[in-house]
C-alpha cells in the first residue's frame, strides 16, 4: 500500500479543519437525523455493513475526499464495534400487535415493529434500533475527526486506483430506485491486511421500492468480504455473497411486508483478476483495445434456460409490455421479490479474466441504458466524447447517461465507468469472447458450458423474431393491445389453488380479473384449434363462450386452469 501525497494530505487536512468547525455544536434528535432511514430496525449480523455505509454517505455529502471518508469509516466502526451492543436493542415500549403476512399467510407477532415470532416456528431474533446506532456511529464520527484534525494517522492508499466517473438522473420517473457503490480501495475500508489490493463497483437497480437496492448497497460487498473464501477463491465468494444478502433482505422484507426487489452488476478487482458478477438485466460491458469483449448474458426470463427453470418450479413466463416471470417482474434472477421466490432467484453469475494491460474500461449501467444503447456502440461513444473534451474523461458517464435519454429511456439511469489504463484504443469494433470460457462460476463441466452458451443462442434467436430492444419503446397502453394470451380448458371442477394464484397474479397486472376475463385481447380460446366455420356458426359459438366466461366468472375463476401461449 502507498501513502497519500503531500496534496492529498493538504486536501484532507481542509476538509478537517472545516467539518469540524462545522459540528462543533452539532446536536440532532430522531426527527432530523442526518441521514435518511427507511427501516427503524436491523439485526446484530448487519451492523457493520449499514454502519460503515451512514459513515460514507454522512462524509461524502459533507464534502469529504472519497479516500479520507473509507478510513475515517473503518476507524469510526471499529470504535462502534467494541461497545456492548445491548445497549442498542430496540425498546419494546408499545403494545403487541399482530399483523398478517400477506405472502405466507402467517401471522407473524410484532412488538414496537419487531418480528419476535411466527407461526412457522422461526426463532426468536433480536432487532437493534437503527435511530440509536445511527446517532452513535455519526458522533464517533464527528469524534475521528476532531481526533485526525489534531494529529493526521499514517494512512495507506491502494496502489491501483483508478479514474472513475459516475452519473446517476431518475430521469422521467417518479421516484429514484437505484444505488451505485463506488470503493476504490477496499482494503482500507474493511481493514483487510497482508492481501493483495481490492476495488469494488456496483449498481443497484430496484424494483417496487428503493429498500432491496439499498440494502444491497450497504451489505454485498460486506458479506463478500467475509466470506471463508474471498481472497483464495473471489468469483465463488461473489456467489456467495449475492445468496447471503438476499437471504439476509428476504429476513427484513417479511418483516416489515416489503415487496422490493433489485438486480444487481458488480465488478471486484482483485490485483490482476477482474471478476464480474451479476443477478438480472443490470450489465457491465468491458472494453480491451478498443474492442468489447462479450462477457455476460443478462438473466431475462425469455432466454431458454430460464424459461425452462422457472416454468419448471411452478412459474410461468408472459409478454406483457415485456417478458415477465408470473406476468409481473421483468427479470429472472433478482435480490428480494419475496412473493416471487423462487421463481426470481438469487443465483449470480461471475464471468473472472486476468488483466494484461490492454483493457481500456469497464462500463456498469442499469437497464435504462442498455434498452436504448448497444453495447457494441460504447466503445465509439466513449471514444468520441474524449476527443471532443481533448482527452478530458470526467464526464464520460455523464456522455452516456444523456444519449440513453436522448434515445428515448424514461427509466431510472446509473452510469459507472472505470478507466483500466491512462489511455483507451481507437473503437475496432466488437470481438466476442465465449462468455462460459472464462466463467469461474460455470465451469463444473464442458456439457454445462455448451448447453449454456447454447440456451445464449436461442436466447439470441428468439430476440431477433420480435423488435430490437433499441427501437423505440410503445406505452404500456399499447403494449397491452397487442397482448395476445390463449386461455384453454375451462371446465368445471376444483382446479390447482397454484396455478389460479399465477392467474390472479397476471390479472392484477392490467386490471381487475373480470376486465382481463371479459377482454377480447386476451380471451382467444385456442381458435387455431377449431375447425373453420362459417359466420352464424362462429356467433353462435362466441355467444356460448361468453356465456360459459361469465359463469366462470360469477364462481371467481374456481376452475380456471390456464396454458399461456404467446401468438406471434
Amino acid at each position: 500500500m502507498d501513502l497519500p501525497s503531500g496534496n492529498d494530505i493538504a486536501l484532507y487536512t481542509r476538509f478537517l479543519d472545516r467539518f469540524c468547525e462545522e459540528i462543533s455544536d452539532f446536536t440532532f434528535e430522531d426527527d432530523n437525523l442526518p441521514i435518511k432511514i427507511l427501516s427503524y430496525f436491523l439485526r446484530e449480523e448487519e451492523i457493520e455493513g449499514e454502519c460503515l455505509g451512514w459513515s460514507q454517505q454522512y462524509l461524502l455529502s459533507n464534502g469529504c475526499p472519497a479516500a479520507l471518508s473509507t478510513h475515517i469509516s473503518c476507524s469510526a466502526y471499529l470504535d462502534l464495534s467494541k461497545q456492548d451492543v445491548s445497549q442498542f436493542i430496540a425498546d419494546d415500549d408499545n403494545d403487541d400487535v399482530v399483523e398478517k403476512d400477506e405472502d405466507n399467510n402467517g401471522v407473524v407477532l410484532r412488538k414496537n415493529g419487531k418480528c419476535v415470532c411466527s407461526d412457522d416456528n422461526q426463532d426468536k431474533i433480536t432487532f437493534l434500533d437503527i435511530r440509536k446506532l445511527l446517532k452513535e456511529i455519526i458522533a464517533t464520527v464527528h469524534k475521528i475527526c476532531q481526533q485526525w484534525k489534531k494529529q493526521l494517522p499514517p494512512l495507506n492508499s491502494n496502489p491501483t486506483t483508478h479514474e472513475v466517473c459516475v452519473h446517476a438522473i431518475k430521469n422521467t420517473r417518479r421516484k429514484m430506485e437505484d444505488v451505485h457503490v463506488i470503493c476504490s480501495d477496499l482494503n482500507s475500508l474493511f481493514n483487510l491486511k497482508d492481501c493483495p489490493s481490492h476495488s469494488y463497483y456496483s449498481v443497484f437497480d430496484g424494483h417496487g421500492g428503493i429498500e432491496a437496492a439499498l440494502y444491497a448497497s450497504s451489505h454485498l460487498h460486506t458479506n463478500l468480504v467475509h466470506q471463508p473464501n474471498f481472497l483464495t477463491d473471489p468469483a465463488a465468494a461473489l456467489k456467495q455473497a449475492y445468496k447471503q444478502t438476499d437471504e439476509g433482505f428476504l429476513i427484513r422484507a417479511k418483516n416489515e411486508n416489503l415487496k422490493s426487489g433489485t438486480t444487481g452488476i458488480s465488478v471486484l478487482q482483485q490485483g490482476s483478476k477482474l471478476h464480474i458478477a451479476w443477478l438480472g438485466d443490470s450489465q457491465a460491458v468491458l472494453v480491451k483495445d478498443g474492442q468489447t469483449v462479450d462477457v455476460m448474458n443478462p438473466h431475462k426470463p425469455d432466454r431458454a434456460d430460464e424459461k425452462e427453470r422457472i416454468e419448471k418450479l411452478g412459474g410461468i413466463v408472459v409478454w406483457f409490455g415485456t417478458w415477465r416471470v408470473n406476468g409481473a417482474i421483468a427479470v429472472a434472477r433478482a435480490i428480494g421479490d419475496k412473493s416471487y421466490k423462487p421463481y426470481i432467484s438469487s443465483d449470480a453469475d461471475v464471468f473472472s479474466a486476468d488483466l494484461d494491460g490492454s483493457e481500456d474500461y469497464i462500463v456498469l449501467a442499469c437497464d435504462g441504458v442498455w434498452d436504448v444503447i448497444a453495447p457494441k456502440d460504447i466503445p465509439e461513444i466513449v471514444y468520441n466524447h474524449i476527443q471532443e473534451h481533448h482527452g478530458n474523461r470526467a464526464h464520460t458517464a455523464h456522455r452516456i447517461v444523456d444519449l440513453a435519454r436522448e434515445n428515448g429511456s424514461t427509466d431510472n439511469i446509473s452510469v459507472i465507468v472505470v478507466f483500466l489504463r491512462d489511455e483507451i484504443a481507437v473503437p475496432q469494433g466488437n470481438l466476442h469472447i465465449d462468455f462460459f470460457s472464462n466463467s469461474a462460476a460455470n465451469n463444473d463441466s464442458t456439457g454445462d458450458r455448451d448447453q449454456n452458451t447454447n440456451n445464449k443462442k436461442q436466447s439470441d434467436e428468439n430476440n431477433e423474431s420480435k423488435p430490437s430492444q433499441y427501437d423505440d419503446q410503445s406505452n404500456n397502453q399499447s403494449d397491452l393491445k397487442n397482448v395476445k394470451t390463449t386461455i384453454l380448458n375451462i371446465k368445471s371442477g376444483d382446479q390447482n389453488n397454484h396455478v389460479e394464484k399465477l392467474t390472479d397474479d397476471i390479472c392484477n397486472q392490467v386490471g381487475q380479473s373480470d376486465g382481463l376475463l371479459d377482454s377480447p385481447v386476451l380471451c382467444e380460446i385456442n381458435q387455431s384449434q377449431k375447425p373453420k366455420e362459417t359466420l352464424s356458426s362462429k356467433n353462435n359459438q362466441n355467444k356460448n363462450d361468453n356465456m360459459e366466461l361469465s359463469k366462470n366468472r360469477s364462481s371467481k375463476k374456481k376452475c380456471l386452469k390456464v396454458d399461456i401461449n404467446i401468438l406471434k
